[in-house]
């Protein structure tokens, strides 16, 4: 495209990175995002520091994926003279904003400074006072759970009720934690895969997908996914789940789908025990799905109290976070 097509078009810049180390939850996040924003006439570019090329297929929308190192992300997005550009980036903030020519809108939840016209942080409890003095006055903030971007596949699921339950083992795209793999061998040692089927969703971005191939086959009530772009149907045909606190936590409180959840990243250690704080699901430590029994003290708990879970997992999230958010965003159009 020439720049005087660019010129013309309205260009919305996309900033994330989505690889094996920070996994897809911010590709997946601003995905939400994107349907309504282009109904709107804009075009999405993805600027990116780090792109798996593996994680194409989740990233379709956009009309240029532009990779560049991270000292050059403003320049690149500058050069597209986007009308709009969005950030989700843990590991850039306000000085590469400062030099945005276009209005800046930001999706964050470690609570840094920006310099942002919009940002949108969905933490449990996270309020606007938050970021008193981390964002210039004329920001607007939307911030605490009813912000959330949960895409509409998850709203208002029906599940098919089973004699023998099944259970969704999934920790993100990327999984740099080997989660999938110590729930796995702590399954298979439990003898949980005779009371129960899984179904285990690991991403393109997995590094143990050939070791999660090998552990599958030694059961039949063990089935492996590795892409899926229907996962709301997915948790149609699931009674509970083992996960991480990340992006998915929120979908799957929304579709009801109770969970032993495991906080497998830096940014999501503020979150242990929190499922059984809210009454949600249950919790384990990383170290403890290494534990056969632990395992399975934690998955029969979660089965005797799922009806309960689900209810008020339900209850904590809406699914108004998107409509919300892209009008926000439109009003800096």
């Amino acid at each position: 495209m020439s720049f005087c097509q660019k010129e013309k078009t309205s260009i919305l810049a996309v900033v994330l990175k989505a690889d094996h180390y920070i996994g897809t939850g911010h590709l997946m996040r601003v995905k939400a995002l994107l349907p309504k924003l282009m109904l709107q006439g804009l075009i999405p570019y993805l600027i990116t520091d780090s792109f798996d090329n593996r994680l194409a297929s989740l990233a379709g929308e956009y009309a240029q994926i532009i990779k560049c190192s991270i000292y050059d992300v403003a320049d690149k997005v500058n050069d597209l003279h986007p009308k709009i550009t969005l950030f989700d980036h843990y590991f850039l903030q306000e000085e590469t904003e400062k030099r945005i020519i276009s209005p800046v809108a930001v999706i964050d939840d470690l609570k840094r400074r920006h310099a942002c016209d919009l940002l949108t942080d969905a933490n449990f409890s996270r309020k606007n006072d938050d970021y008193l003095n981390l964002v210039p006055k004329k920001c607007k903030l939307l911030t605490g759970t009813r912000y959330s971007l949960i895409r509409p596949e998850f709203l208002n699921i029906i599940r098919v009720k089973r004699k023998k339950k099944t259970i969704l083992i999934n920790y993100g795209g990327a999984d740099p934690a080997h989660a999938c793999v110590k729930v796995v061998n702590s399954v298979l040692a439990s003898g949980l895969h005779q009371i129960f089927n899984f179904i285990v969703l690991a991403g393109a971005a997995n590094s143990d997908l050939e070791k999660l191939q090998a552990l599958c086959a030694a059961s039949p009530s063990l089935k492996l996914i590795t892409s899926t772009t229907k996962v709301g149907e997915l948790f149609s045909k699931c009674d509970m789940a083992m996960g991480a606190y990340g992006g998915m936590f929120k979908e799957r409180l929304c579709a009801g789908l109770p969970t032993i959840n495991t906080a497998i990243a830096d940014n999501q250690q503020g979150c242990v025990m929190m499922s059984t704080r809210l009454g949600v699901g249950e919790d384990l430590l990383l170290q403890e799905l290494e534990d056969p029994l632990k395992v399975k003290k934690a998955l029969l708990n979660l089965n005797k109290n799922r009806e309960l879970y689900a209810c008020n997992g339900k209850k904590m999230i809406s699914g108004e976070g998107i409509n919300l958010v892209t009008a926000a965003i439109s009003e800096l159009l």
